[in-house]
């Protein structure tokens, strides 16, 4: 939702920017300058317009981070992905979302910062705790000691 809100704002001052250029009676240089302000005004609009439809849809999806895995529903899939798939969880700055790289070169898993106002860093550090949560207990596990049967 910050991300919708920023490009809603830069929407709003690159119109008002290019609109009181336009007052000052620029030359023909200056025009085309207007006109790409414009233009990024409305890209900017569309893409805030575009971001608010995929929140409509946000109740249809969800995270789930279990014990053992990881499950994550959009509109269209729900992918479970085991803790011991997992090996690193960035933050796409470009595409503003959070990676989850896995093991045997499967594709990187894509989820998009749509659950109540929490931001891309906030979600990789949630995600990120709970894989370590589960390596530590699968540590646990490996070197407990096993009781002995007579």
């Amino acid at each position: 939702m910050a991300e919708a809100n920023i490009r809603l704002g830069a929407g709003c001052i690159l119109l008002g920017a290019g609109s009181w250029w336009a007052l000052l009676q620029p030359g023909f240089a200056a025009w085309t300058l207007i006109l790409v302000a414009w233009l990024a005004a409305l890209g900017s609009f569309v893409a805030f317009f575009r971001g608010r439809r995929q929140l409509r849809g946000a109740p249809d999806c969800f995270l789930e981070l279990g014990d053992s895995e990881m499950i994550v529903a959009t509109e269209r899939t729900t992918t479970t992905v085991p803790w011991g798939e997992v090996e690193a969880i960035v933050v796409d700055e470009e595409l503003l979302c959070v990676r989850v790289q896995r093991t045997n070169q499967q594709e990187d898993l894509v989820i998009r910062s749509r659950y109540r106002d929490t931001g891309v860093y906030a979600l990789q550090s949630a995600i990120h705790t709970h894989w370590k949560r589960a390596q530590q207990r699968g540590d646990q596990r490996k070197s407990a000691p096993r009781p002995h049967r007579s």
